[in-house]
């Protein structure tokens, strides 16, 4: 079945790589940061549709029409676009000369993936084997531990 609805904004990539490059120019010109709603609104589409340029996936009716290396083409574009944003929020949060407080870079970067978490490796020094004892075992041995 051939999807028959509104195509998408931007059918070519080059057409896509030429507004996206224009964003980021006129960013440096005029000491605005890069960010993905900015990006959004430039190119005259929701950041949701953006994600969808990004992602590709085939679930996306409005791509559907588009042609298997078209909607490659399309996606990679915007992924760098993605990147270039990524990489002003990384920069500006560790930058020593920028007096702004980092938790909006920080959220920024959460958006884009990254994990503030940390991991606890729990080891032990009794080498004993207990995988052939009984749960009341265990508990057993844990009391005289204690």
């Amino acid at each position: 079945m051939k999807w028959t609805g509104r195509p998408p904004k931007f059918q070519d990539p080059k057409e896509l790589e030429e507004a996206i490059g224009k964003y980021f120019m006129d960013c440096d010109k005029n000491k605005e940061p890069y960010t993905v709603t900015g990006l959004a609104l430039v190119l005259g589409i929701t950041p949701r549709k953006l994600r969808e340029y990004k992602d590709c996936t085939e679930d996306i009716n409005i791509l559907k029409q588009l042609d298997s290396s078209v909607k490659k083409e399309l996606s990679d574009i915007v992924k760098r676009a993605y990147l270039f944003c990524e990489n002003y929020a990384e920069r500006k949060l560790i930058d020593s000369g920028c007096n702004k407080s980092p938790a909006g870079y920080i959220f920024a970067l959460k958006n884009f993936g990254w994990q503030d978490k940390q991991e606890i490796v729990q080891t032990t020094n009794n080498k004993a084997d207990l995988s052939g004892l009984t749960t009341e075992q265990i508990q057993e041995l844990l009391k005289e531990e204690k």
